[in-house]
């Protein structure tokens, strides 16, 4: 894992920083699922993504589908307005709700 990408399994915090291009995803995508994996991976943090492709939005699928299974109902999925304003542009709402809704689910 590169410094793209940090998990703090205490947290259960995985976040993502920089760019999420075809360049960095197979090292996120690693750690995803390693996280997941650990059963401790509670919140993703996108919100420092500074630049994303169309590997990176697989990516941003992928996690929101993780986000949404049984065994991570109240997992929280962070983003910023760059990845709310491509998933507007390219039509991939979320498929789960927003972070300030998942979050309120863990209270």
């Amino acid at each position: 894992m590169d410094e793209t990408c940090k998990f703090d399994e205490e947290k259960g915090l995985l976040s993502v920083t920089g760019e999420l291009t075809i360049y960095q995803v197979a090292s996120v995508f690693e750690a995803l699922r390693d996280a997941a994996a650990s059963g401790a991976l509670c919140e993703i943090d996108l919100t420092g993504v500074t630049e994303m492709d169309g590997a990176g939005l697989q990516l941003l699928i992928q996690a929101e589908r993780l986000a949404g299974t049984q065994e991570n109902p109240s997992l929280v999925l962070q983003k910023n307005t760059l990845i709310d304003e491509l998933q507007q542009l390219t039509g991939t709402a979320p498929v789960v709700d927003t972070p300030a809704q998942s979050a309120e689910v863990l209270q």
